[in-house]
């Protein structure tokens, strides 16, 4: 078995706050969700990136010299990947503590939906997923560097339910009265039970995960004076849907989740 092997069976596969933080996540109908679990989360998700990172680490010092190129081209994409899952984390629990803490500003501007996802999409970690996008997208008033971490988030968990080979589709356009995004996968869609819940703090899916990504599209979206919902797709899938209106908020408020 090749040392790159090994490394895959530890765990391939996003953000730790210090001792001082103060979280208050709900729970499904606003329950406080225990200090205990919030942590054991927040641990349980570093680590699954965390022991890949080591291991790589740990074989290309021993046996460095010894693997061939794509060997180690395979060990620089594992660490990679893996630091970077770690930084999305990071930055998610930064923007839970900042809400939490004193709410957010939003710098809105005249936005381009369409383009801001075009330029967005090759920084997109999907894996061997194809992504495509549709629909021409409007112009609107909001605060692009939002719309981006709604994107990301978006994928970030279509990627965890879709299957490598299956596509991942964005779509946006014009309802009238605002932007009109969604995200559509290719996995086992949603139960009713918990497509509300699904967006509280800390709620994952199956797939796992901090289950922070869905309650940060929720916020960032009602910071604008829209919504996130999610919906059935017809013959398998989950669609994420997010609606973000041209006047929903004063420019560049200060806006408490």
């Amino acid at each position: 078995m090749s040392t790159t092997r090994e490394i895959r069976k530890k765990g391939t596969s996003s953000r730790l706050p210090s001792a001082s933080t103060h979280l208050s996540p709900a729970g499904v109908d606003g329950e406080q969700v225990p200090q205990g679990v919030v942590l054991s989360t927040i641990a349980h998700d570093m680590r699954r990136h965390l022991t890949p990172i080591i291991g790589v680490s740990q074989t290309l010092l021993t046996h460095g010299s010894k693997l061939g190129d794509a060997e180690r081209a395979e060990c620089v994409k594992i660490t990679l990947r893996n630091a970077l899952q770690l930084e999305h984390l990071i930055h998610e629990m930064i923007d839970l503590q900042r809400f939490d803490a004193a709410g957010w500003i939003i710098h809105r501007r005249p936005t381009d939906v369409r383009a801001l996802i075009d330029a967005l999409v090759p920084e997109l970690d999907v894996g061997n997923r194809p992504l495509r996008v549709d629909g021409d997208g409007p112009i609107v008033n909001i605060d692009p560097g939002l719309l981006e971490r709604i994107i990301d988030n978006l994928v970030q968990n279509a990627k965890s339910y879709t299957p490598p080979g299956s596509p991942i589709i964005i779509a946006t356009q014009s309802d009238g009265t605002g932007a009109h995004i969604t995200v559509q996968d290719s996995g086992p869609g949603v139960p009713d039970g918990i497509k509300t819940a699904i967006f509280d703090d800390f709620r994952s899916g199956p797939a796992g995960g901090s289950g922070l990504g869905l309650s940060l599209v929720k916020r960032f979206s009602e910071i604008h004076g829209g919504r996130a919902w999610v919906e059935d797709v017809r013959g398998g899938g989950a669609r994420f849907c997010v609606h973000l209106p041209e006047g929903g908020g004063a420019l560049d408020g200060r806006r408490k989740h």
